[in-house]
């Protein structure tokens, strides 16, 4: 699998006493980062540096949110015995360990009001040291955080904001940390049950009693990512859909309910029929709209939780859709909707994850899937509409009908020459925050779309992409918008013999 990629258990959901649901806990036993680059075990051996091939960032924009970048330092300890034998050694072995600690850092950082993402970008070893059996590693790591938007600061640089150094609490040994301290050092768990796997969430290390060996880390914000108007790809998710309609196809899965398993799926149907007025076309595993307003067609199809596998029924709609809208509980990050690479469209897709902090959990999941040789990142062929905080499983319904009632207007506005009337991905996002302030939606991977007003309105290209000629807009065809992402020249300057070479290898299709 690429090296950011995240293979989950196949866990389903847990039940919940209380309708919110709380942050989730993604697996620590794999870890989407690259590998680790350190030396041959010898204490002394300093700062080998790898060459990173994850996500730099998730390219994450927001109404009422912002990313920035931090620098995450600390130690852990632990035996080099049993299925650690070769901690000392083993690049994946330290890896997996320090993104495990790293998430034990996630309560300080949410009163410190950073949603942190639990997928490193980078880790650069600083020190293996060996005393016995007890290998002590100290690194740093590229993390991502977002946070709520500053109200009344335009935040562009760490000077704008009023603190960017922070000292985060961790278990000295990051392993087995439920077994350990048990109840003692967690806090605020309720009903929930503890395990180890999602122990860091309710990880309070001040807790009168808590006597588990801690140590400190620091997390430094050494920058903030723009947060540039854009759109969503408006001219790609034009297609043809028969019957003379255009537009695009949409797969609604609400999982399963706590209580009645059909009562995402009663809410999400009452919502659709009231918003548009179209009434079902029922199938025997979900039920068929077909929504066209101003000369443009969104196919909604609804599905039924009960019916199949959930996971099976997601990932088949992740190579049919090119909008696929999840609502339910992120499960701490161990959903394993989205862990199946093969199962992702090769077309441009918006992915939405209406599920708590689904932005620390499955935006590189997302991008790993969408990710390919002429596109590491992801981004060109994929978007994602997530969450920063927990999220209410009754705020679903209305924030898809944003969703879909605002891409409905992007649609009409460029296929009737109104490019200016289409939403951005902020607008959709303010929508959205009017549903639920608290949340801190946004979209990842969007900050380098293409598509912007003043693109000329999808009328075909001047010329075949198997011929030379003149520069291409990227909105004339998908072909174009890969390749601009790839190569801008064929955009911005001549479309010439190598971006017709290019399109084999970019676009997967034959100029022969």
């Amino acid at each position: 699998m690429p090296p950011h990629e995240l293979a989950r258990p196949e866990t389903s959901d847990e039940p919940l006493a209380r309708l919110r649901c709380p942050v989730n806990i993604r697996s620590r036993s794999a870890v989407a980062v690259s590998a680790l680059a350190i030396c041959a075990a010898a204490a002394g051996c300093t700062n080998p540096e790898l060459g990173s091939e994850t996500l730099n960032d998730t390219g994450w924009v927001g109404a009422n949110s912002f990313e920035v970048s931090t620098v995450f330092r600390a130690a852990l300890s632990h035996p080099a015995t049993g299925q650690y034998a070769d901690l000392a050694t083993d690049p994946a072995l330290q890896a997996e360990l320090i993104a495990t600690q790293i998430s034990y850092g996630k309560n300080d950082m949410k009163r410190a009001s950073y949603q942190v993402n639990l997928m490193p970008d980078a880790i650069k070893a600083i020190d293996v040291a060996i005393e016995g059996d007890l290998v002590t590693l100290s690194y740093e790591a590229s993390v991502d955080m977002v946070r709520n938007k500053i109200y009344g600061v335009d935040v562009k640089s760490p000077e704008d904001l009023p603190a960017t150094h922070f000292e985060v609490t961790l278990p000295t040994d990051p392993v087995d940390v439920f077994a350990k301290a048990g109840a003692s050092c967690a806090d605020d768990y309720g009903n929930y049950t503890l395990t180890e796997y999602k122990y860091y969430y309710y990880f309070a290390p001040n807790k009168t009693g808590c006597e588990l060996p801690v140590t400190t880390g620091t997390v430094d914000v050494v920058a903030v990512y723009p947060n540039p108007i854009v759109y969503p790809e408006y001219d790609r998710l034009i297609n043809d859909l028969g019957s003379d309609l255009k537009g695009f196809r949409a797969a609604i899965l609400p999982n399963r309910g706590d209580n009645d398993p059909m009562s995402r799926f009663n809410a999400h149907q009452q919502a659709i029929e009231h918003e548009t007025g179209v009434s079902a076309d029922v199938h025997s595993s979900f039920h068929r709209y077909v929504w066209t307003k101003d000369g443009a067609t969104i196919v909604i199809d609804l599905f039924d939780p009960t019916k199949g596998s959930f996971t099976n029924t997601f990932r088949k709609a992740l190579g049919d859709y090119q909008i696929v809208y999840y609502n339910g509980h992120s499960n701490y990050g161990h959903q394993p909707f989205l862990s199946d690479k093969d199962a992702f469209s090769d077309e441009y897709q918006i992915i939405t994850m209406h599920s708590c902090q689904s932005y620390a959990y499955y935006a590189n999941q997302v991008f790993a899937g969408k990710a390919t040789a002429q596109d590491p990142s992801g981004f060109v062929n994929g978007d994602m509409v997530a969450t920063g905080r927990s999220s209410y499983p009754g705020d679903s319904p209305d924030v898809m009908m944003v969703l879909l009632e605002d891409l409905m207007t992007g649609l009409g506005a460029v296929i009737n020459g109104r490019n200016d009337q289409a939403p951005s991905w902020q607008a959709i996002g303010e929508g959205m925050k009017r549903v639920a302030p608290s949340i801190l939606y946004g979209a990842a991977g969007v900050r380098d779309n293409a598509w912007k007003p003043d693109v000329e309105p999808t009328t075909g290209c001047a010329h075949d992409v198997c011929s030379a000629g003149a520069a291409l807009p990227a909105s004339c065809d998908p072909c174009v918008a890969k390749m601009a992402a790839v190569d801008p020249y064929c955009v911005d300057s001549f479309w010439d013999e190598v971006c017709v070479d290019a399109v084999s290898s970019v676009c997967g299709q034959s100029c022969e």
